[in-house]
Order: structure tokens, then C-alpha cells, then sequence
């Protein structure tokens, strides 16, 4: 059978407050914004996003099945249980303000990505490079790294993680007090 053309938008405004009015399969966009649009419990499969940008929009428990972002920025939106690993790139990608609660980053490649002010919640970072991205302000309750190289990192600010130096790399990442002495307790330390 043979697959649909790939449908492209360009320098498009989506806004909605139902369903989007677009394919949600091999679709290409282009310099478009999408302003509270409910993809929640959607399946994305093969769509691109190039310098795109989602302003609240609600993603809880989609499926972005060989989905590419470059240059793409999520505004205060929902991605809330999304497993990533499904992702095909992301790259150069921000998560201003925007809920990550529950999700998976298993040996995603990321790319030049901006977690600041982010609330990602329960997260798992495992296997992956994260070298030089920036996680500054944000919200990293239980969130757990495990196997990532966070080499240049930047965590000031950030609250609730939990990293241990002895299962990642973290030379010259940057962490802030009093948060950074949770760092000891992937040591076995105990501070009184």
C-alpha cells in the first residue's frame, strides 16, 4: 500500500479549542504557531516542525511516533506522560514554562535543547547526552538521571533532582545551594 503524500504547511496560525484542523501523518511544518490547541491522547506519526512554535497547547499522553522538532519551542504547553524515546530528533528545541510530569527521555537524542523554567516532574533522563543544555529554574522533583552525560549542564536554580556523580558525567555542570547538596546523597554522605 502506498503511503499519502506528505502534506506541508508554511508560516501558518493554528488556534483552536478543540481538535486541530490539520493531518496529524506525514505532515511538514513550517514557521507555524499553534496556540491552545487539545492533541491530548493524539497519535502524531512522522511530522516535522521546523522553527514552529506551541503556546499552551495540551499533549498529555500523545504519541510523537518518528516526529522531528528543530527549532521548535513549547510555551507553557502540557507534555505530560509522552515517551520521547518515540521521538525521532529533537533539536534545538525549548521547554519554557511547560509540564513534563511523568515522561521518558531513554536514549533520545537531543540537540542544543533548553529545559529552564521547565516542570518535569518524575522524569526519567537515562542514556542520553545532555551536555551543555540547561535546566535552570526548573522544577525536577524525583526526576531521575541515570547514565547521561551532563558535562557543562547548567542546574542553577533548579529544585528536586536527583543525580548521583557516580552513574553520570558531570564535569564543570553548573549547580546552585542549597540544592546542590543533594548531589552527597548519590555518595552515601550524610550531612548534619
Amino acid at each position: 500500500m502506498a503511503r499519502a503524500a506528505k502534506v506541508t504547511f508554511s508560516d501558518r496560525e493554528f488556534s483552536s479549542p478543540g481538535p486541530p484542523e490539520f493531518a496529524l501523518e506525514d505532515a511538514e511544518f513550517e514557521d507555524c504557531t499553534f496556540s491552545k490547541l487539545a492533541l491530548n491522547d493524539r497519535k502524531l506519526g512522522r511530522c516535522r516542525f521546523f522553527d514552529c512554535s506551541f503556546q499552551e497547547c495540551d499533549f498529555t499522553l500523545s504519541r510523537l511516533v518518528d516526529c522531528a522538532f528543530v527549532r521548535t519551542k513549547f510555551v507553557r504547553c502540557r507534555l505530560t506522560g509522552i515517551n520521547w524515546s518515540e521521538v525521532e530528533k529533537l533539536e534545538r528545541v525549548s521547554f519554557e514554562g511547560s509540564q513534563l510530569n511523568d515522561t521518558t527521555f531513554i536514549g533520545v537524542k537531543l540537540e542544543a535543547c533548553d529545559f529552564s523554567n521547565a516542570i518535569a516532574r518524575r522524569a526519567s533522563f537515562r542514556d542520553l547526552s545532555l551536555k551543555g543544555m540547561s535546566f535552570r529554574g526548573a522544577d525536577l522533583e524525583g526526576a531521575e538521571f541515570v547514565n547521561a552525560d551532563l558535562r557543562q549542564a547548567d542546574f542553577r536554580d533548579a529544585t528536586g533532582y536527583l543525580i548521583s556523580p557516580r552513574e553520570n558525567r558531570l564535569e564543570k555542570a553548573r549547580f546552585s545551594l542549597p540544592e546542590a547538596t543533594r548531589l552527597l546523597h548519590g555518595l552515601g554522605i550524610v550531612l548534619d
